[in-house]
């Protein structure tokens, strides 16, 4: 292989091996001639398949470049990675290949196991993008550059939906059209949000790899009003989507399984989706969320605000209070907290009817 196929560079090689081991004066092994050839190890090999596809790409570009350090000609570690996943994908369609008494009891073992993990459609996307990315190593100027590059995309391919999943998600919602969300025009935009809300790094094309948690779907659980909602989200620490709720979003309507919101202008545009979304993946039930152009109460944040000025209007125009504010010329309210079980209030307020005092 690495002679091209040509005879004339397969003797000069193999001439090569051999005066350095006359040299060396010792017994030319495997690896020997692997680091002579630059051919990264075949255990190397899967260990750098298994991690790109499990999305720990660090890890991957480590193996990269050591095997790089050690002599390893970069465009030799991608073919090997082609060749790879073309055996994986025989021992998929023709199990018989695991016969092959040529090939070791190790690699047959963990070429079984990890072709039983990974499926028809994430091995043929994986060939496509290693084929395509051998041209792009031949022509580059720094071909580890380019490796790195290609795995990294690799990695990160799972981000993009498969086509099983496109053409469920859109029967999906052509069956329950009163849960999809119709676009503004800010929604049509381009964002920068996919890029920065994955802060975890790349899932992996085959996160089979790995064992998902079963999901899970509060059956029992019925939500009754807007603030249950923003109670829920807490629970589930989605902060950034209860934040945005809370400070920006007008509720229209509110009844079990639907909800209709209004935007506030410093709203992020897609809130009703990832409500939608949010809702129908921990709520066995299914919800709708529409969006309303205008109308809708005030935000939490604003109802909060005036009920909290509604407080300090009354606390301060209470008997109490006045009479502290006469004693104590120039003081002013600063902060209210609410004291459970507490009767503060004075002998003329219970004789008057019970004036609370907070």
């Amino acid at each position: 292989r690495v002679s091209d196929g040509s005879v004339r560079d397969g003797q000069s090689l193999l001439d090569q091996i051999v005066t350095t081991g006359r040299r060396e004066e010792k017994e030319i092994g495997e690896g020997d001639v692997r680091e002579i050839l630059g051919l990264a190890d075949r255990e190397r090999t899967f260990d750098l398949l298994e991690k790109v596809l499990k999305g720990e790409i660090e890890v991957a570009l480590e193996i990269v470049q050591q095997d790089y350090i050690n002599g390893s000609d970069p465009l030799s570690t991608l073919q090997d990675l082609a060749e790879l996943v073309h055996w994986l994908t025989r021992i998929k369609v023709a199990p018989k290949t695991l016969e092959d008494l040529t090939v070791s009891e190790s690699e047959r073992s963990r070429g079984e196991n990890l072709s039983g993990k990974l499926s028809m459609a994430n091995l043929g996307r994986a060939w496509q993008m290693i084929v395509k990315g051998l041209k792009e190593v031949q022509t580059s100027l720094t071909p580890i550059q380019a490796v790195e590059m290609i795995l990294v995309r690799l990695a990160y391919l799972s981000d993009l939906p498969s086509p099983n999943d496109v053409i469920r998600n859109l029967e999906k919602y052509r069956d329950h059209p009163e849960g999809a969300v119709t676009p503004t025009n800010d929604q049509n935009k381009s964002t920068p949000s996919t890029l920065s809300s994955n802060t975890s790094g790349p899932r992996g094309l085959a996160f089979e790899l790995e064992e998902q948690p079963e999901k899970q779907t509060l059956s029992n659980f019925k939500l009754n009003n807007f603030e249950q909602v923003i109670a829920l989200l807490d629970d589930h620490d989605e902060r950034i989507l209860m934040a945005d709720l809370v400070n920006n979003v007008h509720l229209v309507s509110f009844e079990p399984g639907k909800i209709e919101v209004c935007l506030a202008e410093a709203a992020n545009p897609d809130t009703p989706k990832r409500l939608y979304s949010f809702l129908n993946s921990v709520m066995e039930e299914r919800w709708s969320v529409s969006l309303a152009t205008q109308g809708g109460n005030p935000t939490l944040r604003e109802q909060k605000r005036e009920e909290e000025r509604a407080l300090h209007v009354e606390i301060k125009q209470g008997s109490l209070m006045q009479s502290v504010m006469e004693n104590f010329p120039g003081a002013e309210i600063e902060t209210i907290r609410q004291i459970d079980d507490k009767d503060f209030t004075t002998p003329e307020e219970k004789k008057s009817g019970g004036e609370k005092i907070t």
